[in-house]
């Protein structure tokens, strides 16, 4: 009898989870997703401080600004939406690069129609050439792998967080020799004045 209240409780234990979500009214990774209005590579310059390209000015490589905002539609496992969720639960996550925190949370909750929005500038260092942005909630990932068409690189060009004399090493190994994408902040295939200036308007910029 004891083997059974035990196996019992296992079995609880390993499908809640699972059921929890297929409940109305609560996020559906499967039926939620993530999406923006891209068809081609963009790229963001990133800083700590968030000083750096907010989503919507994201620039193609021809430097033409782009809207990258990412948009997040939660939906339960009915397929309503769900309205309400707090976005201290919503974050957006890297693969490579540092986020302050950790995390970025979105500065307002899901709408009437279930969604909510990643539009100002992330706060972050280091370089991600791939594409490497993705959405968690409650650290489940939502959507179908990183986020395309996104990618960014930053005068914390050693993703420590902080943009000192360090990387302004980084960036004269890479100014005096070979191309590097992580030190072309303007994005436009080759490493002049213009990115020297975009790195020394981020000196002594660090996590809030």
């Amino acid at each position: 009898m004891l083997h059974r209240v035990v196996y019992i409780t296992f079995l609880v234990v390993l499908v809640f989870p699972a059921l929890s979500w297929a409940t109305p009214g609560v996020p559906d990774p499967e039926q939620s997703n993530v999406e923006t209005g891209l068809v081609e590579d963009v790229s963001l310059v990133v800083s700590p401080n968030g000083s750096g390209t907010p989503l919507t000015e994201a620039k193609n490589f021809q430097g033409q600004i782009l809207d990258a905002t990412v948009i997040i539609t939660f939906r339960d496992s009915e397929g309503f939406p769900v309205l309400n969720m707090p976005a201290e639960d919503i974050w957006m996550e890297s693969e490579c690069g540092s986020l302050c925190f950790g995390n970025i949370s979105s500065e307002q909750g899901t709408d009437i129609n279930g969604q909510l929005f990643f539009q100002n500038p992330l706060f972050a260092g280091g370089c991600c050439e791939e594409y490497s942005l993705w959405i968690s909630y409650n650290g489940v990932h939502i959507g179908e792998g990183t986020i395309p068409f996104i990618r960014y690189n930053s005068p914390d060009m050693n993703g420590d967080l902080e943009v000192n004399l360090t990387d302004v090493s980084s960036f004269a190994s890479h100014f005096y020799s070979s191309y590097s994408y992580c030190a072309d902040f303007k994005w436009d295939g080759v490493l002049n004045l213009l990115d020297v200036g975009i790195l020394a308007g981020h000196i002594g910029s660090s996590c809030p």
